[in-house]
């Protein structure tokens, strides 16, 4: 049940871990996972929030007297910095399992809210810094409204089903009898096919009507 959190800056990023059963609590077992004691840093995470099945944590580190400082992070004039744990886990038949990769490995997972990335100290890991940037792309992406009847443009073609490419829709908002939440169609301008777009609001796209 219980896992070794390595930093990269001492030799992290893990493979698949995976738990016979499930924690209790995903949060504080998240929590845990963050927390670790080294011969030269010990760390603690301070903010934590799950964006599907992906944890972003902000956590702080603290050098040890004498310890020599990270190459990688800016250490402040109490011997600490922040970095960011992303964590992404999976439920694995009765069991639970998690992946745990620093940002300073450029993860693939980059859905951090704005207020998380600010938490985080000044870096000179081209990786972090470009993950970081992703991040702030995606929530501002994130922020747009769409509006039922909105004529929107993909940035690039996708290639559907029927092995046809679209790229400009009208967007459809409906709410059909029977459904408790509401739904968003996509309705192609050329064709008048009704699409569904995975992931849209991270998409590259703009509104043209």
């Amino acid at each position: 049940m219980y896992v070794i959190w390595y930093v990269k800056r001492e030799g992290l990023n893990l493979g698949w871990l995976i738990y016979s059963r499930p924690p209790a609590n995903v949060q504080d077992e998240i929590n845990r996972i963050c927390t670790f004691e080294t011969d030269t840093q010990s760390a603690t995470p301070i903010k934590a929030c799950r964006v599907g099945a992906v944890w972003y944590v902000a956590v702080q580190t603290t050098m040890k007297i004498g310890a020599p400082p990270p190459d990688d992070y800016q250490v402040d004039d109490l011997g600490q910095f922040t970095f960011a744990a992303i964590i992404k886990t999976r439920r694995d038949r009765d069991g639970w399992g998690y992946r745990a990769i620093e940002e300073v490995a450029g993860p693939p997972y980059s859905l951090a809210p704005r207020y998380l990335i600010e938490m985080l100290s000044p870096t000179k890991s081209d990786w972090a810094n470009a993950w970081r940037d992703r991040c702030l792309v995606n929530v501002a992406h994130r922020s747009r409204q769409l509006n039922d009847g909105d004529i929107i443009a993909l940035t690039t073609p996708m290639q559907f089903t029927d092995g046809r490419k679209r790229s400009t829709f009208k967007v459809i908002k409906e709410k059909p009898p029977g459904y408790q939440r509401g739904r968003t169609i996509f309705e192609c301008t050329q064709t008048a096919a009704q699409c569904r777009i995975s992931g849209f609001m991270q998409r590259d796209w703009k509104r043209i009507a």
